[in-house]
């Protein structure tokens, strides 16, 4: 068995490629990511800082270095390997400012 730390992380930390659709007033720009994770919605609230989940919600971590300068906003879209477009709900800057985690919403 070989270990190589540069590519081992994607086999533990479930990492993907996405596209990133930003839709601005101005157009719509795209974006590949290469290493986007995907995790379940456990964001909890209510008691009115309301925020209601639904059996399609998930979180997307994406690297703030993958966005090539844009900034992610409510209403761009992720779309996944399997083809699934995300609709980006809420967005949070974490880590320092080094990562985006968008709640999103699959599109039917």
């Amino acid at each position: 068995m070989t270990i190589d730390v540069t590519t081992d992380s994607e086999l533990w930390d479930n990492t993907e490629s996405v596209v990133v659709t930003t839709n601005r007033v101005v157009g719509s720009t795209v974006i590949n990511v290469e290493g986007a994770l995907r995790r379940v919605a456990d964001i909890q609230r209510n008691s009115d800082g309301s925020v209601t989940l639904h059996e399609h919600d998930i979180v997307w971590n994406i690297a703030d270095a993958e966005l090539a300068g844009s900034d992610l906003q409510p209403g761009d879209t992720i779309t996944d390997s399997a083809s699934d477009v995300w609709n980006i709900v809420a967005v949070s800057r974490l880590t320092w400012g080094s990562r985006w985690q968008a709640l999103c919403r699959r599109l039917k």
